[in-house]
């Protein structure tokens, strides 16, 4: 008798994952089969290369872009000493700034203005500054243009207004010409990341790369999250709406029918991140000598990408379990779409905080914040673009998903039974609990 009860037993659990497998190869032939699927995994990767990498073609590029300006001297006969100081500050200044020099009195100081202003207006030049005699003793000048423009350039020409001013002022204390310029030399403070000895990248470029970096592999995993959730959700409308899961019901169970779906759309999910890995592969390899790739790379860690792949695969199925709960809790879409708000809010968190993630990573309120697992994913991935937290905190962040998805599919699978077969109107939040506290 105990011998036929395990075989029983033995045989309904190879049933129920029969038709498991069954329906997640369905959900999964279904996707990898459609036109988008295979356009977004081929052109998903080479969108979030020239992402990263193009931080470091613009900080690179921006010095070397020309900028045609004037300077006008209202008797103050500082604008030659500015105009060497400014080109001894910059690394190529004859290909950087093409500068024209104005002199006035403080009486026509006006209609010089007037003169340039039109210059500026034309394009002519992209902006003119004013040097007066009050420089010294108000230490500023005037800078007039449509808009800021570089700020790093800006900052240079501040800093070699600064350094005129200094030189007169000792100058006047009877410090030579020569040794004030030895005295005031500027010092570059560079920055070296841990473990890299010697690293390419400026603190600009390194900044870019983290902050813009960062938002590009929030917002890939933002896309494939949402968009894979989203198609969930239809799946079980469509489904509702023709009818067609009283069919299904009818031979499998509604746990199996979620759980084939959403498993079905992360084995999708899980393919299109091999072949990404492949295709990362094969440019590391054809192009890795390129220095804008290896400035790239050098930011990348393995571990960020497994971690990247892990954070991805469980958000997908912590926020397909909500995608089933809506899918099973209302009737149209237009219903659906007014629970996708906090959705989205939640995952895009990290993109609306990213300057404040790339500065303090590791503050009390952002560790707080990636601990809450509907901002894990996205969050984690922030701070490793940053500074990666220790391994406690990764095994703790991805501890507290696994949980958190176990605990959403639990509840998913309880409003899922129901909700699916209900019709007509959209169930209200005292319905749905007492959906979840049925047993």
């Amino acid at each position: 008798m105990a011998y036929s009860w395990r075989s029983f037993e033995i045989r309904r659990r190879r049933q129920f994952m029969h038709k498991l497998i069954a329906i997640m190869m369905r959900e999964y032939r279904d996707v990898v089969k459609k036109k988008s699927f295979v356009i977004g995994t081929v052109l998903s990767p080479f969108i979030m290369a020239a992402l990263v990498f193009l931080p470091a073609l613009l900080a690179g590029s921006a010095d070397s872009e020309k900028a045609r300006f004037a300077i006008l001297d209202v008797e103050a006969e500082k604008a030659d000493r500015f105009i060497s100081v400014l080109t001894d500050t910059l690394p190529d200044p004859l290909s950087v700034y093409d500068i024209s020099l104005c002199r006035s009195t403080a009486e026509d100081a006006e209609a010089a203005m007037i003169r340039l202003d039109s210059l500026v207006r034309a394009d002519s030049i992209a902006f003119y500054m004013v040097i007066d005699s009050s420089l010294l003793s108000s230490e500023t000048a005037k800078y007039h243009g449509k808009s800021l423009g570089d700020v790093t350039k800006f900052r240079r020409l501040e800093r070699a207004l600064t350094r005129v001013v200094m030189e007169q002022r000792l100058q006047a204390f009877g410090v030579s010409p020569d040794s004030s310029g030895n005295l005031i030399a500027d010092v570059e403070l560079q920055f070296v990341k841990l473990g890299e000895r010697q690293s390419g990248m400026s603190s600009k470029e390194r900044f870019l790369s983290e902050y813009l970096g960062s938002l590009v592999f929030v917002m890939v995993m933002f896309g494939t999250i949402i968009g894979y959730g989203q198609q969930l959700l239809r799946v079980v409308l469509e489904e509702k709406s023709s009818r067609v899961v009283e069919t299904l019901v009818s031979s499998v169970t509604p746990f199996q029918l979620m759980m084939g779906k959403i498993l079905g759309l992360a084995s999708a999910t899980i393919v299109q991140l091999l072949i990404w890995a492949a295709m990362a592969l094969i440019l590391t390899i054809g192009f890795g000598d390129a220095g804008f790739v290896k400035q790239g790379l050098s930011s990348i860690s393995p571990l960020f990408l497994v971690m990247f792949a892990v954070y991805m695969i469980l958000g997908y199925l912590l926020y397909s379990s909500i995608f089933a709960i809506i899918g099973a809790a209302v009737t149209t879409d237009r219903e659906a779409q007014q629970f996708m708000f906090p959705i989205v809010m939640a995952l895009m968190l990290p993109a609306l905080i990213q300057f404040m993630i790339t500065r303090s990573p590791n503050s009390m309120l952002i560790k707080i914040l990636s601990f809450i697992p509907f901002f894990t994913p996205t969050m984690m991935i922030s701070r490793m673009r940053a500074t990666p937290p220790s391994g406690m905190e990764l095994a703790l962040s991805v501890a507290i998903l696994i949980v958190s998805i176990i605990a959403m599919g639990w509840v998913a699978a309880k409003v899922f039974r129901v909700g699916i077969l209900m019709y007509g109107k959209r169930a209200t939040f005292p319905e749905v609990m007492r959906w979840i506290r049925e047993k």
